[in-house]
């Protein structure tokens, strides 16, 4: 096993620029040389290629691409969808390949150099970890930024053809909470499990989830709402949200705890040009 670990961000052409901009915050810390992109798109990776990091087209790894769309694609559409479960092949295919993953996706801003050191402390007794979002209902798992290692655990959590079982036009982050969250028999809290399958429904368009059979999934919820464990061992922990905040809690935190931020992600905004704004306000867009 190798052991190392690589910075894996996913970039098609309709967001080359934010993910120059997420380079130069990994270049800003002095992590560049484990980064790699995975690109979707003749002019992304053109364009990727022309920087100092690793570049794999998702064209050459995987088939029947021709219908995810290569332009920038608004949240929850049905091809904004498709490109994020493209975005579950390629981390599953650099576990596969013996390294241990940090994803973020490219609207992140990394702030601090001790960042990824500080993920895998928290992550050591655990096989990943996730930032967290958290609303009036429940916390959840982002898919846009997390650790993960490798392991036959972890690969068998990001099989495709399991989650398209599951959940079709699922996204990946519904996905992990469900795999994550819900059990099948072995759920230690039926209640609760009960309670997060309403919230999770209840927030999606039913259109795009026809044959949801949530208790198929394999994982299951103890009562803590921190460490969750499989029969066979999996664990995961989340980030503490005060210095790996999504965009909703960075925006209402005051300065003294933005300076022990160790990134941002600017999650939760809408549009290209909202996004590219807000993080202009926060002199977080660095070309």
């Amino acid at each position: 096993m190798i052991n190392k670990t690589k910075i894996v961000t996913f970039c098609n052409d309709g967001y080359i620029n934010f993910c120059k901009n997420w380079l130069k915050s990994v270049e800003n810390v002095g992590l560049q040389t484990e980064v790699l992109i995975f690109t979707l798109g003749n002019l992304s990776y053109d364009e990727m290629k022309k920087t100092n990091v690793d570049v794999i087209r998702c064209e050459d790894l995987f088939t029947n691409l021709d219908h995810i769309a290569e332009e920038f694609i608004e949240f929850e559409t049905e091809k904004w969808c498709d490109i994020m479960f493209l975005k579950l092949k390629v981390i599953k295919y650099v576990l596969e390949t013996g390294f241990d993953v940090l994803f973020s996706d490219s609207d992140v801003v990394f702030l601090k150099n001790d960042l990824l050191e500080i993920i895998k402390k928290t992550t050591e007794n655990a096989d990943c970890s996730f930032q967290m979002e958290r609303n009036a209902k429940s916390d959840c798992v982002c898919a846009g930024f997390f650790y993960i290692k490798s392991n036959k655990r972890t690969i068998n959590l990001l099989d495709i053809e399991t989650t398209k079982n599951v959940c079709h036009y699922n996204n990946d982050q519904n996905l992990l909470n469900i795999r994550l969250y819900i059990a099948s028999n072995n759920c230690r809290d039926k209640v609760l499990a009960k309670c997060y399958r309403h919230f999770l429904y209840s927030n999606l368009k039913p259109r795009h989830y026809p044959n949801v059979e949530p208790y198929n999934c394999d994982f299951y919820h103890n009562n803590h709402g921190c460490d969750f464990k499989k029969s066979i061992g999996f664990t995961w922990c989340g980030l503490n949200m005060n210095i790996f905040p999504w965009g909703p809690k960075w925006k209402t935190m005051n300065q003294l705890d933005k300076s022990k931020v160790k990134m941002v992600h600017y999650n939760g905004i809408t549009g290209n040009k909202n996004k590219m704004n807000t993080m202009k306000q926060y002199n977080h867009w660095y070309i």
